[in-house]
């Protein structure tokens, strides 16, 4: 039986933790979605193993996404269990994905559809792998990491 180190790091998790981190940043700091802030923690907290599902689902298809990049390789984010330059840059910028989601896709009423609506769900959910593959191929591609 081979062993299996759980506490290796993975960059599409630490991508998940830092998108999630940004939107909750913004909840934390708007009084216009406190409504729907209390309404999600409600729901992470009655829901653990759900909520850790979902991440793991997320962690996939972001796995998934990122593996379809040309040329793509994990380590240039993460080399010895050690985030990158270049990894925390992408860390750095998954962190205002999350931001930016709450701001500027979703409303408090499109925030509140997306918990209920699966086609909104799923729009949301696109716009996350798509502007995540697009900023791990920009980071890829570019000569050095630089600092934002």
């Amino acid at each position: 039986m081979q062993e299996v180190n759980l506490q290796q790091r993975d960059f599409p998790t630490e991508i998940v933790k830092a998108i999630e981190a940004g939107v909750n940043r913004h909840l934390n700091n708007s009084l216009v979605y406190s409504p729907f802030k209390m309404a999600f923690n409600l729901f992470k907290k009655a829901n653990p193993r759900l909520m850790d599902q979902i991440r793991g689902i997320v962690r996939n298809d972001i796995h998934t996404t990122l593996s379809q990049i040309p040329g793509y390789n994990p380590g240039i984010f993460l080399m010895n269990d050690q985030i990158t330059p270049k990894g925390k840059q992408m860390l750095k910028i998954s962190y205002n994905i999350g931001i930016h989601l709450m701001k500027k896709q979703l409303n408090v009423m499109m925030a509140f559809k997306a918990l209920y609506n699966a086609p909104v769900r799923n729009q949301v959910y696109t716009y996350i792998l798509q502007v995540t593959q697009r900023s791990v191929s920009r980071i890829m591609h570019s000569n050095a990491a630089q600092p934002r």
